[in-house]
């Protein structure tokens, strides 16, 4: 019980610690700034008054959400090894009795809580700039933003797992084209499956249904034409979605992390 405390403690301090020096950095700042800018033209558009624009405000919105908090995400997550190494912080921690799947962890944490307080500030400000253009899209916008949330589990997991296993840069490009295009290597693989037939077939179909798909959590599309929120046990099972593949990709950061020699 003593056990589980400690190490509990020990991961708050490392969530802690990461949190002010990513904030000391100043990266949400320039978030914030690029949505002003992105989503403050539409408003003016939208003031011009053109008739049936709302929707497509909402979809532009929505879309500078989703593509900024991703990246955000992405980078984030690729950079918290890397740095740690590069500057040599991390060696004198790992020398402490600390376990490395608690370090890995705490900076799963540390991108997951940062990608969703950029999440948060853009949300915030998307809703007010929508609810002064006249689009606000309704109770649906929470769901669209709690999804996108979920979403950063698996993404930041993975991006962590790429930037073990590859350069920094190569992590970054190959998580954001995963995380941004990933839907469209889905539907090509579902495309290519009735032309293919017996080994082919089945190995395909193996990968599309492995793959994680995180088109799953994007609402964009709903929240701009305003639908009524999703069930809530379709969230549920989103939630469930999010925490297994958080996981997987986690343990397999965890086993490339506890092999290096550092």
């Amino acid at each position: 019980m003593n056990s589980r405390i400690s190490r509990r403690r020990q991961i708050q301090v490392l969530v802690w610690s990461g949190l002010l020096e990513s904030v000391r950095r100043k990266d949400l700042y320039v978030v914030a700034l690029l949505s002003l800018v992105g989503m403050g033209g539409g408003a003016v558009l939208a003031g011009i008054g053109v008739r049936g624009f709302e929707i497509f405000f909402r979809d532009v919105s929505l879309a500078v959400i989703n593509t900024l908090s991703v990246l955000l995400c992405v980078w984030l997550a690729c950079r918290q090894f890397p740095e740690e190494l590069q500057r040599k912080t991390l060696f004198p921690l790992l020398a402490r009795p600390v376990r490395r799947f608690d370090v890995l962890t705490a900076k799963l944490v540390v991108v997951w809580l940062l990608s969703g307080l950029g999440l948060t500030l853009m949300g915030l400000l998307a809703a007010l700039v929508l609810a002064v253009a006249g689009a606000s899209p309704g109770p649906i916008f929470g769901q669209f933003l709690l999804l996108r949330f979920l979403s950063f589990g698996p993404i930041g997991s993975l991006s962590i797992l790429l930037s073990l296993l590859t350069s920094p840069a190569a992590a970054v490009i190959v998580s954001a084209l995963l995380a941004l295009f990933g839907s469209t290597f889905g539907r090509t693989l579902a495309d290519a499956v009735p032309q293919l037939t017996g080994p082919e077939e089945w190995l395909v179909k193996a990968a599309y249904f492995t793959l994680p798909h995180l088109d799953l959590f994007d609402l964009a599309q709903r929240t701009a034409y305003a639908y009524p929120p999703i069930p809530a046990g379709s969230v549920a099972l989103l939630i469930g979605y999010s925490a297994a593949y958080t996981a997987l990709f986690l343990a397999v950061a965890s086993r490339r992390f506890q092999g290096m020699r550092l």
